[in-house]
């Protein structure tokens, strides 16, 4: 799969989508990438490091996805659900099985 390929994959769709996400929660409160990263490392599991502007940049532009950890210690540092980062407005949601209700007979 080249690059314009994996460009229009679902996957890549969706991470640039987390990625706004993450920024505009991150610019809502008033943030820089500096600032929550400083919030990220203290929040990052032993060995991972300090989070820098550019890996923040990164996740931001979809061009690369955080780990679970990662998404975690954001969705703390922010202040916003997980749900809300990893998929979007749950009010936009649609189920990922709709199934009809089962109707009992009596």
């Amino acid at each position: 799969m080249d690059y314009e390929e994996f460009r229009k994959s679902p996957r890549a769709i969706w991470a640039r989508a987390m990625g706004q996400r993450i920024k505009g929660a991150r610019l809502a409160l008033g943030m820089t990438q500096e600032q929550l990263g400083g919030r990220l490392g203290t929040d990052r599991p032993r060995g991972k490091g300090t989070v820098g502007k550019q890996l923040i940049s990164l996740w931001e532009n979809g061009i690369n996805e955080p780990s679970v950890w990662d998404l975690i210690a954001i969705s703390r540092a922010l202040g916003a659900s997980l749900e809300y980062l990893a998929l979007g407005s749950p009010h936009n949601l649609e189920p990922l099985n709709p199934q009809k209700p089962s109707r009992r007979r009596g």
